[in-house]
């Protein structure tokens, strides 16, 4: 019997230290998944979503600072547009989301600033944008 506990526990300390790799469903942007619903000039609107559709553009902010930036699977910008899931960070400092978006041709390190928040959509400025073609 002291086996058993022994190895039960020992299996529930391996399982509570597995990294969590699931969408926020709620709680304070930026975490969760969100579509861009509308991009003009440096000023992004970001809509929640329980998921990301297939070929929308968006993110998936999770709560250990990683995030899945969607984007052209490719050079080609003309329709119909086919996207690709790219990894990448995200921290907070000072008030400004700083996102590091990898994409088929390189790295963007960006910084965001929220300009208006609530439960369903975000709008953020993009303050800060520095391209890295690696």
């Amino acid at each position: 019997m002291k086996k058993l506990i022994l190895a039960f526990s020992v299996l529930l300390l391996l399982a509570s230290c597995a990294e969590d790799d699931s969408i926020p469903q709620s709680g304070e942007f930026p975490l969760g998944a969100w579509t861009v619903s509308n991009y003009l000039g440096n000023t992004l609107t970001l809509e929640r979503k329980t998921n990301l559709p297939p070929d929308t553009y968006g993110f998936i902010f999770r709560k250990n600072g990683n995030l899945v930036n969607r984007a052209n699977a490719g050079w080609c910008g003309t329709p119909p547009i086919t996207t690709s899931d790219f990894n990448g960070n995200w921290s907070i400092s000072n008030q400004i989301i700083n996102v590091e978006l990898r994409t088929w041709s390189g790295r963007s390190i960006q910084g965001w600033k929220v300009l208006s928040a609530n439960q369903q959509t975000v709008q953020v400025e993009i303050v800060s944008d520095e391209y890295i073609n690696d």
